[in-house]
């Protein structure tokens, strides 16, 4: 989402607010993400909102982190964002990447689709298509160019309202 909020600029919705910041995992969510997202939540208490977490893919590799996503929506989605929409947007495909590590991808992504309860699942992978996944660049795999940043933004925005 670093790239993504790069990439669309002022395509943004202006009621849209992106958190993001670069390679980061479980502990910045919990420490910084949620906090910035309370904020805003406080600021217009009568007002309901979309929240979707799009994290995951660099805590994949570490097991102990795995639910810790899933965990924490469904934990804030049942107390501090129990008035909003809570969504948990698949990690997407890496291009240029062998099929075990897309496997790994799509394993995670089943098993944070199982955990959740009450949050809803936005399948950005499946929904946008592996092959519609266009890389940053031929050495960067895991980053989107801006094409596909401006699709994955428009899938979320227009296939994952619950």
């Amino acid at each position: 989402f670093v790239a993504m909020k790069t990439h669309l600029g002022s395509k943004i919705s202006p009621t849209d607010t992106i958190i993001a910041k670069g390679a980061q995992g479980i502990d910045w969510f919990i420490k910084t993400a949620i906090p910035e997202v309370n904020k805003i939540l406080q600021k217009n208490p009568t007002k309901r909102y979309y929240i979707y977490s799009n994290l995951g893919y660099n805590d994949m590799k570490y097991n102990y982190n795995r639910a810790n996503y899933a965990e924490r929506l469904n934990e804030l989605a049942k107390t501090t964002w129990k008035n909003h929409k809570v969504g948990f947007i698949s990690v997407n495909p890496r291009t240029n990447a062998s099929d075990s590590k897309n496997t790994t991808i799509k394993k995670y992504n089943s098993e944070q689709k199982a955990l959740l309860n009450g949050v809803y699942y936005c399948d950005t992978y499946n929904g946008i298509g592996i092959n519609n996944f266009k890389p940053l660049s031929k050495s960067d795999s895991t980053h989107y160019n801006k094409a596909t940043s401006i699709l994955i933004y428009n899938y979320i925005t227009t296939k994952c309202k619950f």
